[in-house]
């Protein structure tokens, strides 16, 4: 790899330029005519509701970049609106409820997919300022909460269809979003309920899934034989960092800054490699795991923990570096970007891009020009 200065990353400005092309290839190309997403460019299928609400994230970073933009604005509305084909249309009691494939028939419900979908709305209603959002929000999230029992002490179910089965797990993918989406809505609302909601995933995720060795977390805990998977993915330690710097934000208890803090540097140290030369101007950092979608929960823990303590940008700027060259050696049309960051070797045309992936690439590089556009006196900072 050739070496570039930091400096020559810091001055790339072509973040938003990057998701811009994604998402207007998506917006052009992934609709079918019945209204659903295509999973993949070269097949009709429908998309899961995981790909599915990983492009209403990255509209939704589309539309922070560009608020006055009236086409980016019905695209995330249509967004927004379409989440309904998920809508399970079989259940007997009154919860908001998404399953994981358009309602045709009766599908699998998953609490983490719905999280997701919780985590929109609520940023929909930041964005847009529209109560049916905040609503859609608090009804889904009671589904999530639904997942809730004292097996291991506590803590969410993955699944719902696992529940009361050998194969029921409740995993920090769960229970670490729901706790930041938690912590938003009580900033939002100020109802106690989703303060408490918020302490009791984050207490029962950290003492139960966090690695006390290096504070990152396991992916998840069976309910049943309390064996754990210790699998460590980006998205589940960025979840965690960004619930923590949230009640943080809230509380002002300084132990939830602590976790972040050390989470964070945890993160930075295992999920990537900084390559140091003697001139530091001349240092830059390479992402390691492959899975753009993973890698932007990341980046969100690490800007909302910016948020709260401005004190450190390197871990922010560490996506800065990462994005530039992986944005240097993928020459795809689209724009779309290999989910690989760190190959050495030029990406031409990337064949069947998929939605999950190529919205990951689409919302780091927004939230990334978001960032750059919101703090610009950070890119000098250590």
């Amino acid at each position: 790899m050739a070496d570039v200065a930091i400096t020559d990353f810091q001055n790339f400005n072509g973040y938003g330029d990057r998701g811009d092309a994604i998402m207007e290839y998506f917006s052009q190309s992934f609709w079918k005519a019945d209204g659903r997403m295509k999973s993949e460019q070269a097949k009709s299928d429908s998309v899961t509701l995981w790909g599915y609400a990983s492009y209403m994230e990255a509209c939704g970073e589309w539309l922070a970049l560009h608020p006055d933009d009236a086409e980016v604005k019905a695209e995330y509305i249509k967004v927004l609106e379409n989440v309904e084909y998920y809508r399970t249309v079989w259940r007997t009691d009154d919860l908001q409820v998404y399953q994981c494939v358009p309602v045709e028939s009766k599908a699998e419900c998953f609490f983490d997919d719905d999280v997701w979908v919780v985590l929109e709305f609520i940023h929909a209603y930041q964005l847009l300022g529209e109560q049916k959002w905040l609503d859609n929000a608090k009804g889904t999230i009671e589904f999530c909460y639904s997942g809730w029992d004292d097996k291991q002490g506590g803590g969410v179910y993955w699944k719902e269809d696992d529940v009361g089965t050998e194969n029921a797990s409740k995993n920090t993918c769960i229970n670490a979003p729901l706790a930041l989406a938690s912590a938003e809505l009580y900033e939002i609302t100020q109802d106690q309920q989703y303060l408490d909601w918020a302490i009791r995933l984050y207490d029962w995720t950290k003492a139960t899934l966090m690695d006390p060795k290096d504070s990152l977390m396991w992916d998840n805990i069976m309910a049943d034989s309390g064996s754990v998977t210790r699998t460590k993915w980006t998205y589940n330690t960025g979840n965690m960092i960004a619930s923590a710097a949230m009640l943080y934000k809230i509380t002002g208890q300084e132990s939830y800054l602590t976790d972040a803090k050390t989470m964070a540097e945890s993160a930075y140290t295992t999920f990537g490699t900084e390559v140091v030369k003697d001139d530091p101007a001349q240092s830059y950092y390479i992402a390691g795991e492959s899975n753009p979608w993973f890698q932007s929960s990341l980046l969100k823990g690490y800007i909302k923990l910016y948020e709260v303590d401005s004190s450190n940008a390197t871990y922010v700027k560490s996506f800065l570096t990462a994005l530039a060259y992986a944005c240097s050696k993928n020459k795809d049309f689209r724009g779309f970007l290999d989910s690989d960051w760190k190959t050495r070797d030029e990406v031409g045309v990337i064949t069947n891009p998929d939605l999950l992936n190529q919205s990951g690439n689409a919302r780091v590089l927004l939230m990334l020009q978001n960032w750059k556009n919101a703090h610009p006196d950070a890119l000098g900072q250590a």
